[in-house]
């Protein structure tokens, strides 16, 4: 433990640890617990070829979502299970595009460059079932193990 606090020192000094709440530094370390949708609303892009009305559903789905549910739809797109504190210093905006396919078709993320590429669904329901069936599914960010 020794070592620890010694390493723990030299990125944050004794005398500024006491000027700091344990709430600030979990939120700073580990990002906030709640996962705010708004925020992620407003760091995000969308593909030109997706219809008004799959974006719109998209957000309400995400919104209504269980906080774990939206945690793991985080680790889908992004393989983290919380926004950054500080989304402006993300190197890839949250991008969601368009996806060849219909109704049958599961949405696709990629991690490295926080995307997930949805097809245009015909309802609300179908893209709730669909990426909630994707990201209780998928429990890696990647398929290496698999091959």
């Amino acid at each position: 433990m020794k070592y620890f606090m010694e390493g723990f020192h030299k990125i944050l000094p004794a005398n500024v640890i006491s000027l700091i709440n344990w709430r600030y530094a979990e939120v700073r370390a580990m990002g906030e617990r709640l996962i705010d949708i708004s925020v992620l609303k407003l760091h995000t892009n969308f593909h030109d070829s997706l219809k008004a009305e799959v974006k719109q559903w998209f957000w309400e789905v995400l919104s209504e979502m269980e906080e774990e549910d939206k945690r793991l739809y985080l680790k889908f797109v992004n393989g983290r299970s919380k926004l950054p504190t500080n989304m402006a210093t993300v190197r890839y905006k949250h991008y969601v595009t368009y996806q060849h396919g219909g109704d049958g078709v599961l949405p696709q993320a990629h991690v490295c460059y926080f995307q997930i590429d949805l097809p245009n669904y015909s309802s609300k329901d179908i893209v709730r079932q669909r990426l909630l069936t994707a990201i209780r599914l998928c429990g890696e960010i990647d398929t290496d193990r698999n091959m």
